[in-house]
This record gives C-alpha cells, sequence and structure tokens, in this order.
C-alpha cells in the first residue's frame, strides 16, 4: 500500500462528491424518492466522508502516527470550506442546481462530526505502531 499515493483516497472521494453535486441529475431516473430533507442527510454524509478520508490519508502519510489537533482542525475546516466553495460553484455554473444555505449547513455538520469523531477516537481505527517509530517502551 506504500506505492499507493497518499492523497489517493480523499481524491476519490472529493471527486465523487463534485460529481454527486456538480451534475445537473447525477442519478437520472434512478434517484430513489426518500423522506423530506434526506439531500441534507446525504450532504452531512458526503461531507463526513471526505473529512475522514482525509485524515486517513494524512495518518497513512506520517506513517500511522496520529494526526494532531492542528490537521484535524485543518481537515475539518477544508471540508466545510469545500461544501461552501460547492454551492457558490453550482450558482456560477447555473446547472440548474439550487444554491442552499441549509446545504452548508450539512456540509458543515457533517466535517464537525467528523473531526471531532477523529479527535475523541484519535484516529484509533487505523492506528497502529509507526513503523518509523525506534524507541523501546520496556
Amino acid at each position: 500500500m506504500s506505492r499507493v499515493p497518499h492523497w489517493l483516497l480523499t481524491a476519490v472521494c472529493l471527486a465523487a462528491i463534485l460529481y454527486l453535486t456538480l451534475v445537473p441529475d447525477p442519478l437520472g431516473d434512478d434517484s430513489p424518492s426518500l423522506f423530506e430533507g434526506a439531500d441534507k442527510v446525504a450532504h452531512g454524509i458526503m461531507f463526513f466522508g471526505l473529512v475522514l478520508c482525509a485524515l486517513f490519508d494524512a495518518q497513512r502519510a506520517r506513517g500511522w502516527r496520529a494526526v494532531p489537533l492542528p490537521g484535524v482542525a485543518l481537515a475539518t475546516v477544508l471540508g466545510m470550506g469545500a461544501g461552501i466553495g460547492i454551492e457558490y460553484l453550482q450558482r456560477a455554473m447555473d446547472l440548474g442546481r439550487g444554491f442552499e444555505g441549509a446545504d452548508m449547513a450539512a456540509d458543515a455538520v457533517g466535517a464537525v462530526v467528523a473531526g471531532a469523531l477523529w479527535t475523541f477516537i484519535g484516529g484509533a481505527l487505523c492506528a497502529g505502531p509507526s513503523r518509523h517509530d525506534t524507541s523501546d517502551n520496556s
């Protein structure tokens, strides 16, 4: 896995988000009919995933050492910024997609929840001893 670029997971996630948010009708006739406000849940999930992918990639790039709090904060803020930027892109590109403050809020909530969970869990799901750590704690 060391040959895979450290940013690949984040790039794939961002590409999927850009497709789903900027293409006028990304799911076509296969678009499921869900409850009112389901798109806000989808927005939150997308940006939750984006921040988690960025943090996973960052931790992998650090040799599986924990991402420090400033790095978690940066990933969270960048995730929020991506959501805000996409809404403005939708308006500027006039793709027939609506510019909604509620979408930006849902994106931000998803990003913040991901950052908070990562902080409290400490990346424990993928953390392990660093291969570069030569200290002996015995």
